[in-house]
Parts: C-alpha cells; structure tokens; sequence
C-alpha cells in the first residue's frame, strides 16, 4: 500500500473508531487544514465520508451566505451559485453531484443520503435555525455532530435550542451595529431582487463554549482523532434537550457576560420588553 492509500484507510478507520457507520445521520463542522495533508484533497475526505455512510447514511453541513441587507461581501441569495461562507470543505460539498441546499437566503444547509430533499423541504417557510429547519429535522433523527478542529462556538445547533426553548431574546435582532437589516436579498429568475423579512436571526455564538462541560458531564461528548485534527462527536438530540433545561433555569447562560459584545447587550435589551427574562416570553 502506497503513501496515498495508507493515508486515506488510515482517515476512513478512524472515522469508523469514532462511530460513522451505514446509515449514521452526520452534521459536520469542520476546520478542513486542522486535519493535515490528505492526499485528493476536500473531495477525497468527502469521498471517504460517503464510502463509509453508504446509501442509506446522511451528511449535512452548514453552507451559509449571510445575504443580509446591510451585508456588502454577500450578493442576494442564489441556491445554485451563492458562495458558501462556512469555511472550504463546506464550499466543496455544496457543489458535489447528489448534494441538495436548503431554500434559506442567509442560513441554508446542504444535504446529501437518504431523504436528503425532505431534510431540506420547507425552510424558507420557518426560520434560519429554528423549529423544523434542516438541523432541527436531523437532530430529531438521532443525528451524530463532528466538530472537526473546531468547537462548540461552531455548533449551530445551539443556536436551534436556543429557539426551541423560546428564550426571551430569540426575535432580537442583533446585528445593527454591523449595518445589516433583518432583511434578506434573494436574486430573482428574472434579474430582481426580492428582500425577505427575517425573524429569530442567531445572534453571538462566543459564549457557547460554556455548554460544553456540561454535555461532557452528561456524556453527550466523545474524543477522537482524525489526522492532525481532535474530533468532538455529540449527540444532536440529548443536546437540545439539555439546552432546554439550562436555560430553563438561567435563559442568560448562552450569552456572552454583560457588556462584552455589542451583539450580546443587543439581546439583553429584550429584557426591557420582557421584564422576567424568561424562557417562553
């Protein structure tokens, strides 16, 4: 076995050691140059993925364009040709044969396995990542997250917890300073632009790292290697459960401490207008 074939067995033997099986429901995150050299590149790592998941397994990642009005580096959202910002592994997966995108003009998600079309249908009729979005439907699937060099900052999930929870802040839109709107641009057949109001907009995801010791705690989280790269694996549905419970008790707890972003106090202000600061009002 040459250089090559030994580097890319040895990558698929570890992604099945971390539990990536036939018919596993996978959403990854991931910091592609964290892994080291893979010989092929993104497409081989994806490659490896889809051998190992076969037929029946399902692959999810985020393929953001943040198409925001206000936003100058995002053209309106085209599902065919906006660029994905989440980082080049995700870029390369969109664009992949058999891979569907979600109809979302800032937050849409790229599918590919078994039902990827219904994990995508209807997004652009809830919102970015809330109840019945693409990451809400595959949580509910038992879906398994791989957080590839990166953390829980990079779990959009959260951000779906945070609105199943119905957190106080959940339609505070945080991004004014920025100059974005809570509007989106979406490019028409015909040459137009539709804007598209947006509502329950993710705000800050700094402080998120505070989840982690307790899905540790709770098992939630495994280790393992993948090349250079240290992979956390989590259960996507014990996590909405558990953040639903934490912030039942402290619907702060998500945010970042008073003062330390201008995102953060943005979503604080809500608690002029709900004064109790409690989950579901």
């Amino acid at each position: 076995m040459d250089l090559i074939e030994n580097t890319l067995a040895r990558l698929g033997a570890e992604l099945r050691a971390m539990g990536v099986e036939k018919s596993s429901v996978l959403i990854v995150h991931a910091a592609l140059k964290s892994i080291g050299p893979i010989p092929g590149g993104a497409e081989a790592l994806l490659d490896l993925f889809f051998e190992t998941l076969g037929e029946a397994g399902v692959l999810a990642m985020p393929v953001f364009s943040y198409s925001f009005v206000g936003y100058a580096k995002s053209p309106p959202f085209d599902p065919v040709r906006s660029v994905s910002q989440t980082g080049g592994l995700t870029e390369v997966f969109r664009k992949m044969p058999g891979t569907v995108r979600s109809f979302h003009p800032t937050h849409s998600v790229a599918v590919r396995g078994r039902s990827a079309a219904e994990f995508v249908r209807g997004h652009s009729a809830t919102t970015a990542l809330g109840v019945q979005s693409p990451f809400h439907k595959l949580a509910q699937q038992e879906a398994k997250i791989l957080l590839i060099g990166c953390g829980f900052t990079s779990l959009s999930l959260i951000h779906v917890g945070e609105i199943i929870s119905r957190v106080y802040y959940r339609d505070r839109f945080c991004w004014w300073y920025r100059g974005w709107e809570p509007k989106a641009r979406v490019a028409l057949p015909d040459g137009g632009i539709q804007i598209v109001a947006q509502h329950e907009v993710p705000g800050c995801s700094a402080a998120f790292s505070r989840l982690e010791p307790l899905a540790c705690r709770e098992g939630i989280v495994t280790t393992f290697p993948l090349g250079a790269a240290t992979v956390k694996v989590v259960s996507a549905l014990p996590l909405l459960r558990l953040i639903e419970r934490t912030l039942a008790q402290n619907p702060d707890f998500l945010l970042c401490a008073p003062g330390a972003c201008p995102t953060c106090n943005e979503r604080r202000e809500e608690r002029k207008i709900s004064p109790s600061g409690r989950s579901g009002q």
